[in-house]
């Protein structure tokens, strides 16, 4: 108590640098950034700090955000919150804070964006979940489905890093010194889920590390106590012949 509370996460939004500790929400001043403290108590302008409290029946110790166009969705263990405003400027006396909806979320983990919806992942039960959001709403409880349920027995329980390219619909998962990495694989159309599928890579040594960078899958392993970094293009095709002798391009790393 003599140290203060740490610091969860610290994410920019709204032109704001935006502060998650325990169940509290500290922004800065608008434009300001690293001013947190108001300039006068007589009044209150659009541009002061804001701190605001994710207040529910039990703990909701904030963990991690991710921005949206319609607010800030908020995680803690067991439960998301979104923080919003109607008004076009958020402000201290504008802005608000309600449930979205109550799964678990696992803190070893992040949440990632897939285009227009969000997805994070659960570890309650025997193996993990996949959880996406495909609407985020303002004034009603979002649709949330299990993207993982195809493969529920197989899918691992201590799941810790996520790597995902928006563009090309593609997300990895690795647990911690495994040698399989999960690999799901998505095609959207506007707003409409066309195709997804669950496939997996098995590396020679332990995956300790990954993620993507424009495109571009980076994994960090070890073999025999030697750390290798990799490094695949989930964009590069070769050229192929099918059985009628046209000639097409093949994605190689999703066979």
């Amino acid at each position: 108590d003599a140290e203060g509370r740490p610091i969860n996460k610290i994410l920019f939004f709204q032109n704001r640098l935006v502060t998650l500790s325990d169940e509290n929400v500290v922004m800065s001043r608008s434009g300001d950034i690293f001013n947190f403290w108001v300039k006068t108590a007589l009044t209150v302008s659009t541009i002061d700090p804001i701190d605001i409290r994710a207040s529910n029946t039990y703990a909701s110790v904030l963990q991690d955000g991710l921005v949206l166009t319609n607010g800030l969705v908020l995680f803690s263990p067991f439960q998301q919150f979104l923080v919003s405003t109607e008004n076009d400027i958020l402000a201290p006396d504008a802005v608000k804070i309600r449930s979205l909806s109550s799964y678990a979320f696992s803190v070893a983990t992040n949440p990632i964006v897939l285009g227009a919806s969000i997805g994070f992942i659960s570890e309650a039960g025997q193996n993990s979940r996949f959880y996406e959001m495909p609407q985020v709403f303002r004034d009603e409880d979002p649709p949330v489905i299990d993207n993982s349920r195809s493969i529920a027995r197989r899918f691992p329980k201590e799941i810790e890093f996520i790597a995902s390219s928006k563009e090309e619909g593609f997300i990895t998962f690795l647990e911690y010194k495994s040698k399989d990495i999960f690999c799901f694989r998505y095609f959207s159309n506007g707003e409409q889920r066309i195709q997804s599928a669950w496939f997996k890579f098995t590396i020679q040594g332990e995956g300790l590390f990954h993620y993507m960078i424009e495109d571009k899958y980076y994994l960090v392993d070890t073999i025999n106590g030697k750390n290798y970094l990799t490094v695949m293009d989930i964009r590069d095709r070769v050229p192929a012949t099918d059985n009628t002798g046209e000639e097409f391009f093949y994605r190689v790393n999703t066979d």
